[in-house]
């Protein structure tokens, strides 16, 4: 059975900001009325606090509802929801808004399906909830047979067809006096609507319909599906205007090289944990045997104090006790690693990974601290042993660029790498680059992993290829990236990472069905035949 769990829960990051202009084509503005927004999520890093009057989550048994940096529109991330046919679940997102009596509301998000052909279901609903009649469902939008449905008037009535592995934006205007609706959905690299409707009835035709909720859910009702889709950018807006400007996403996505200079940001003027994204930094999941509640609080302790009272409540017996007690131990490492106290935050990050030995997140920030204790050969033999468990991930490459910087000035450091780093020492060539990193000098970067990708060979050749593709994205050569992705690829055909880079140039480029292609071989890389 499905447990509704505020989405604090699930430590998604939701970002709450006034409407922008448009940086992408929308549906036509008829006035330029300002709306007022009313939630604005866009999951990515920014936060506010999250609660039962804000988000609540169903999370299947076997389907999932929880971030992803795999695909999104703008910013890092999007929720990936899914679901397991004929498991008597269902796996959804719902978002909450003050109620709306009068007026005008305005809906806008954008989704994306990795499976056309299986049911999706987005709704509009009032204090009735999920049912046809006033104050229940005002809108409702679904995926049926590969095609878009709209319900209205109690009646579904197919809409254009959906492609997989392709973004699609909606906007929703919805008049709650007279219980009508205007519907604009557009997707991706073709700039007029596939859906242009107006003046449509209701869900159920009721005028003076109120709206509170808004849900993205799988298959409620005959549990058939196997979806997976992602959603990103949800806007809900009001005026009592009769139209205002498209709630249009303003950011765009962010790389690789973004979120290693963000990082880099974190760390000027003092070492500081780097974030836990999910429970599986932390070494938590469903194997856990924790069930569904379980996890919640786990999930919770991610942005709330609150871990060590939590965990001291519990019997000892109880299996939240452990890696609740892991989340505590982490959180007050890096409190600890924050007042200069590197031995404390060490120490803490210790006991942390022998409560939780999957977490890891507590290996990275025990070579955090030892380099700030000047313990640097225990640090190198630290991230030597869990490299690979981080593959490309920009956290892992800051913890080993401050490595590299601690070992010397930059010029002094980068002095003493680079005649190993050419005679071919691989640990050297690797430090050196990210120094290189952490100076921002990305060409030289860049020619360096060229060297070396020369003198390489198999996996090792493809690693030091896709880091020239990162050197020369960050120099705005996206040609140059893509042809260095692709050459890697190549030589590690199984390495999604890849893909997703890959996705990341045609999305420059724009190139919209190669872009959708990498976003789909990646998919089929998680998924397995």
């Amino acid at each position: 059975m499905a447990l509704r769990v505020p989405l604090a829960a699930l430590a998604l990051a939701a970002a709450l900001a006034p409407v922008t202009e448009p940086a992408s084509p929308g549906p036509p503005s008829r006035t330029s009325s300002e709306p007022t927004v009313l939630v604005r999520y866009g999951f990515d890093d920014d936060t506010v606090e999250t609660g039962p009057d804000t988000f609540a989550v169903f999370r299947a048994a076997h389907g999932r509802v929880g971030l992803t940096s795999a695909f999104r529109v703008s910013g890092y991330r999007s929720v990936e929801i899914s679901d397991v046919a004929g498991n008597r679940d269902f796996s959804e997102l719902q978002g909450y808004f003050p109620e709306q009596r009068r007026g005008r509301v305005f809906a806008h998000f954008a989704l994306m399906t990795a499976r056309p052909d299986q049911e999706l279901n987005v709704a509009l609903a009032g204090p009735r909830r999920f049912q046809l009649g006033r104050d229940g469902i005002a809108f409702w939008l679904a995926t049926r047979e590969g095609r878009f449905v709209h319900v209205s008037d109690s009646i579904p009535k197919k809409l254009a067809p959906v492609r997989g592995f392709v973004w699609y934006t909606v906007d929703v205007a919805y008049d709650v006096d007279r219980g009508r609706y205007d519907l604009d959905i557009r997707e991706e690299g073709r700039p007029e609507p596939i859906v242009d409707l107006h003046d449509q009835p209701g869900a159920a035709s009721q005028a003076r319909s109120a709206v509170d909720v808004f849900s993205f859910i799988s298959d409620p009702v005959a549990d058939a599906s196997d979806v997976t889709y992602y959603v990103d950018d949800v806007s809900i807006a009001t005026s009592g205007e009769t139209s205002v400007p498209p709630l249009v996403a303003p950011g765009r996505r962010k790389l690789f090289v973004d979120a290693f200079a963000e990082y880099r940001r974190t760390q000027e003027d003092k070492v500081r944990c780097l974030p836990a994204t999910s429970l599986d930094d932390l070494g938590v999941g469903p194997a856990d045997g924790l069930g569904t509640r379980g996890l919640a609080m786990l999930e919770g302790a991610l942005r709330a104090s609150g871990a060590e009272d939590a965990a001291a409540s519990l019997p000892p017996e109880d299996a939240r006790r452990r890696p609740l007690s892991a989340v505590a131990q982490w959180r007050e490492g890096c409190r600890a690693l924050e007042r200069e106290d590197a031995a404390t935050a060490l120490e803490r990050f210790e006991q942390a990974a022998a409560a939780a030995p999957a977490g890891r997140i507590h290996g990275l920030e025990a070579a955090l601290a030892l380099v700030a204790l000047g313990r640097l050969p225990e640090a190198a033999d630290r991230m030597e042993a869990i490299a690979a468990e981080w593959g490309d991930d920009p956290r892992f490459a800051i913890v080993s660029a401050r490595l590299a910087v601690a070992r010397g000035d930059l010029a002094t450091a980068a002095a003493t790498l680079r005649p190993a780093a050419e005679r071919g020492d691989v640990v050297s060539a690797e430090r050196l680059y990210s120094l290189l990193l952490w100076d921002g000098q990305w060409r030289e970067a860049g020619e360096l992993a060229a060297a070396q990708a020369r003198r390489s060979t198999g996996a090792a050749s493809a690693a030091w290829l896709e880091r020239g593709g990162d050197a020369a994205f960050e120099q705005g050569e996206a040609a140059v990236a893509r042809e260095l992705y692709e050459a890697a690829a190549q030589r590690a055909p199984d390495q999604p990472s890849l893909f997703l880079k890959l996705s990341d140039v045609a999305f420059v480029l724009k190139d919209v069905d190669a872009e959708r292609t990498y976003r789909e071989r990646y998919y089929g890389s998680l998924s397995g035949p």
